[in-house]
């Protein structure tokens, strides 16, 4: 049975984080860890984890001191602190939906190096039940194609194997932009399960989504390192197959990040770029 680590970064939101990691507490996969990494909270989240930590043995408290603070930092220094044969992170204002480890784990085990699994979104506290990933329609096997054609768009909960990502973390730098460190994950094979694993919390006004506007030219970086990302992966790959199996460009999609890019950097005041 494959060690699970859950990681779930943390800073300032003390109750949806003790709501976040009772939903990873209450999962039924035995085997698994949940590390808490925190940002240098100041609001009573650092010893409410820690209480969490001293009563339960497989939760583990540790506090970013290695990284620059932000989400990408506090992922960063989650994934250094995680024994487990595979990662999942948990956002803080998310919660896991009822067997959602076991699901995942379970696809890993058949051979997978990653699985996206879809979730249910919750806008301005309303439940509901739309997805919140997009561009797949049914559980299968996804290509490397189908990620650089831009088909996996949205929100999903991504569980992958440790050595699928190596040394790699996300981009110091960066505010989110994920996609930099996920376009990795299908260098090995991958999985898109189609059913909710977790409640994406959306429309909030603590929500990172929210507070990316506040760094656009962060997330002006991001877009475009992701298109600059696909296209060298692309250009890669090709060098290596057949003239009949060459991945193809999506100008329609790279022209999208590219656009965002644009549109962020308008926002943060960079018009020349």
């Amino acid at each position: 049975m494959l060690k699970i680590s859950i990681i779930i970064p943390t800073y300032n939101r003390k109750e949806l984080f003790e709501a976040a990691l009772k939903s990873a507490l209450a999962q039924d996969y035995e085997n698994k860890e949940i590390v808490i990494s925190d940002d240098d909270s100041n609001d009573g989240t650092r010893e409410l984890a820690q209480n969490y930590a001293a009563k339960f043995d497989n939760v583990k408290y540790v506090l970013n001191q290695t990284y620059d603070r932000g989400p990408n930092g506090n992922k960063n220094n989650g994934f250094d602190h995680a024994s487990g044969d595979a990662f999942v992170i948990l956002d803080d204002d998310d919660l896991l939906i009822e067997g959602a480890i076991s699901k995942m784990a379970a696809v890993l085990e058949q051979g997978y190096a990653s699985v996206w699994a879809n979730c249910y979104f919750e806008i301005d506290g309303e439940p509901t039940t739309k997805f919140s990933g997009f561009g797949l329609s049914k559980s299968g096997e996804i290509s490397p194609q189908d990620y650089y054609d831009g088909k996996i768009t949205g929100e999903f909960l991504i569980m992958f194997r440790r050595d699928a990502i190596g040394q790699r973390r996300f981009e110091k730098g960066l505010y989110g932009s994920e996609n930099t460190l996920w376009i990795y994950l299908f260098d090995l094979p991958a999985y898109y399960l189609h059913d909710a694993v977790r409640i994406y919390r959306f429309h909030r006004s603590d929500s990172v989504t929210i507070n990316s506007f506040k760094r656009p030219l962060c997330i002006m970086k991001g877009y475009a390192m992701t298109a600059e990302l696909i296209l060298q992966k692309i250009a890669e790959k090709n060098e290596q197959v057949s003239n009949a199996n060459k991945f193809r460009v999506n100008d329609a999609h790279i022209a999208i990040l590219y656009k965002m890019a644009a549109y962020y950097a308008k926002f943060g005041g960079e018009y020349q770029k």
